[in-house]
């Protein structure tokens, strides 16, 4: 966790660590979003998040997240992905925290042609 403005939170490998140790079975899956916190005022502060995922059963082995809330959002996925959670439990997650962990949900459209970055959070 990096404390800045807006906040930085990862877990897990980053997409090229994850690519030199599982090769072509790496798909990344991305999404940028407005918290629901900020919704309905005029400055809608963005969030986007990446989640690396590994081999046909799809296992998260990162989430990376830079945007307001990504703190309080990485907790519990933190204790996910160490214990080996895969997309699908990602997807069947009802979130409960008004800022943006109810967004991660929808994470649903995977990178076409993901590419590596110098930092983890960004394509």
């Amino acid at each position: 966790m990096v404390f800045s403005h807006p906040p930085i939170d990862t877990v897990g490998m980053n997409e090229g660590d994850a690519r030199a140790e599982y090769g072509d079975s790496v798909r990344i899956y991305q999404t940028r979003f407005t918290p629901l916190y900020h919704a309905l005022i005029r400055h809608k502060p963005r969030t986007a998040m990446k989640l690396v995922i590994v081999g046909p059963s799809e296992r998260v082995v990162g989430c990376h997240v830079i945007g307001p809330g990504a703190d309080a959002m990485l907790q519990g996925y933190a204790v996910a992905i160490n214990l080996g959670a895969a997309k699908v439990d990602f997807d069947k997650t009802v979130a409960i925290q008004q800022r943006v962990a109810n967004c991660p949900a929808r994470v649903t459209v995977p990178s076409p042609l993901a590419r590596l970055s110098p930092l983890p959070f960004w394509d």
